[in-house]
């Protein structure tokens, strides 16, 4: 009798790590969202912003810290205010929530958010349609460093195939043309250029008393 008290247990035991094994796997496997249905937001502790909204991109209904970091309102005012704040775009949002209607999901748009202190954030946004409701979810990835990074590493590689395929008396005039480009200034730009290929332009501003 005790072997057999033994053998139930064990199994009961092997039964229950079975039961828990198959539901960390199930767990793994879902695919993330932002709120189930009937519940509060559930993704809030991330790296990437979250979203839900209407179908007819006019508001959100829920967000995440992460895109409350990102905007710089709180989930509170977001809740409030019309999407057309913080996605200013008309043309892009309508054509982007066009997409979504067509295919139920979009992924990698790069868009520009307007903060709630006026700073301009690209973001690269993903979004898809919620199942049985009214409207959308998405997630925000702010890579506003990495493209003022690659604008800079493009200049500075433009600046030195000048200096390596023109002859000095041609350089001034093709760098001041690369200048006149990226400072979008007809009248031309006072600076110099270091010894790293950086273009240096000094400002002037008044001294206070």
């Amino acid at each position: 009798m005790q072997n057999e008290s033994e053998t139930k247990e064990q199994i009961a035991a092997d039964l229950a790590a079975a039961k828990r094994r198959i539901a960390e796997l199930e767990k793994s496997l879902k695919v993330p969202r932002l709120c189930e249905e009937g519940e509060g937001c559930s993704i809030l502790n991330t790296q990437v912003g979250f979203f839900r909204a209407w179908r007819d991109g006019t508001a959100f209904l829920h967000v995440n810290e992460k895109l409350c970091e990102i905007t710089g309102y709180t989930s509170v005012e977001m809740q409030k205010i019309p999407m057309s704040m913080i996605w200013p775009n008309q043309a892009q949002r309508a054509k982007i929530l066009g997409d979504l209607g067509d295919w139920r999901q979009v992924s990698n748009c790069e868009v520009e958010f307007l903060t709630k202190s006026g700073e301009r954030r690209t973001c690269l946004v993903a979004m898809c349609i919620a199942p049985f409701s009214q409207a959308f979810e998405g997630s925000v990835v702010d890579i506003t460093n990495r493209k003022e990074a690659e604008e800079q590493l493009a200049i500075q590689n433009r600046i030195t195939s000048i200096f390596l395929l023109f002859q000095t008396d041609e350089m001034f005039n093709k760098v001041l043309d690369v200048v006149l480009e990226v400072t979008r200034s007809p009248l031309g730009a006072f600076g110099f250029i270091d010894g790293k290929g950086d273009l240096i332009v000094p400002s002037i501003v008044k001294r206070g008393d």
